[in-house]
């Protein structure tokens, strides 16, 4: 792992992931492997869109302690998930099941139950969007907002303003001529 990657970070969670999976990529066509095994190194692709989607909330390091330690949990798991694919990987492609067993059993963990632990570790440690719309302007300039419902006219000078408004015939604007006067 990159030595500018906090162990426990998103970043890190993911790069373990990514690992697993390439481990997973090397076997996933061995036949003497069970179902589950396979559903669980093909359920990490969902575990690497979750991390994705966590790395691009915006304010993520102000997530709730409750949160962080989901977050510190799913990495432990993706951890161990990690040496086990790898265990299976580089065992001799005659005996990976007998590889799987073995790392099952110095790890204590079976890799679906790993991949259903690590799912809900990502589901407690994403924040929930809260309903509305936010908008935050961090200057003095002016903000326009469409929630998609209408037309927007923006108008930021100090003209006259007809929103809507549909003219049938001549318009003119300023002090009356004399013809047009009473």
């Amino acid at each position: 792992m990159g030595t500018n990657i906090i162990p426990g970070s998103v970043s890190d969670i993911l790069q373990t992931v990514q690992e697993t999976r390439k481990h997973y990529r090397r076997v996933e066509s061995d036949p003497d492997l069970d179902d589950a095994f396979h559903k669980s190194g093909q359920a990490l692709r969902f575990v690497d869109e979750a991390l994705q989607y966590l790395k691009s909330v915006p304010n993520r390091d102000l997530l709730s302690s409750e949160s962080k330690n989901s977050l510190k949990a799913c990495g432990e798991k993706a951890r161990v998930s990690m040496r086990v694919f790898q265990a299976v990987a580089e065992g001799s492609a005659t005996s990976r099941f007998r590889s799987y067993k073995d790392a099952v059993k110095n790890e204590r963990e079976k890799v679906e139950c790993l991949l259903i632990e690590m799912m809900t570790n990502l589901c407690s440690s994403i924040p929930e969007e809260q309903p509305g719309s936010h908008f935050i302007a961090s200057d003095a300039a002016n903000q326009f907002n469409n929630l998609g419902s209408g037309t927007q006219n923006n108008n930021p000078g100090n003209g006259n303003q007809f929103p809507g408004a549909i003219f049938n015939g001549s318009l003119h604007f300023g002090k009356c001529s004399p013809q047009h006067e009473g």
